[in-house]
C-alpha cells in the first residue's frame, strides 16, 4: 500500500508513525485486499494543527483509495493528532463496511434469483423419473 503523509504545523513522532502504520494495516484488512492487489491501494493522511479559539486542536483527514480506485475519506477534529486520526479511521472504516454490506446484499438477491431460475430450468429439462399415478410395490 502506498502511503502519503502530510503534516502541517506538527512533527510526525514515532508514536504517530506507529499509529499511521496500524491504520494502514487495518484499512488493508477491512478492504480484504488480495496479496497482489495491495500495490493498487493508497492511503493519504493530512494532519494539521488548527488554532481554534486560542486552544490547540488537531485536524486529521484520511483518504483511502481501494483496489477499484474508489476514494473513501473522513475528517476529524480532536485535542491530539492521534485521537483525530483514530476518529477519522473509525468513520472511514464504518463507511467502507456499510458500502460493502450494501453491495453484498444486492449480490445475494441476484444470486438467489439466478440459482432458483437455474434449478427450475434443470427440473423442467429432466425427464420424469416415473410415470405419474404408477405406484411401486415398495410404496405400499
Amino acid at each position: 500500500m502506498r502511503t502519503n503523509i502530510k503534516a502541517d504545523g506538527i512533527e510526525v513522532s514515532k508514536e504517530m508513525r506507529a499509529r499511521l502504520d496500524w491504520i494502514c494495516a487495518k484499512l488493508l484488512e477491512t478492504a480484504d485486499a488480495k496479496p497482489g492487489a495491495s500495490g493498487a491501494l493508497r492511503c493519504d493522511f493530512v494532519v494539521s494543527k488548527t488554532g481554534v479559539s486560542g486552544g490547540s486542536e488537531f485536524r486529521a483527514e484520511i483518504t483511502f483509495f481501494d483496489a477499484y480506485g474508489h476514494a473513501h475519506s473522513a475528517v476529524a477534529l480532536a485535542d491530539s493528532p492521534i485521537a483525530a486520526l483514530d476518529i477519522a479511521h473509525d468513520e472511514i472504516e464504518q463507511a467502507f463496511s456499510r458500502e460493502q454490506r450494501l453491495h453484498n446484499e444486492k449480490q445475494k438477491v441476484t444470486d438467489i434469483n439466478r440459482r432458483h431460475a437455474d434449478a427450475a430450468k434443470k427440473y423442467n429439462d429432466e425427464p420424469p423419473r416415473r410415470s405419474p399415478g404408477v405406484r411401486r410395490r415398495d410404496d405400499d
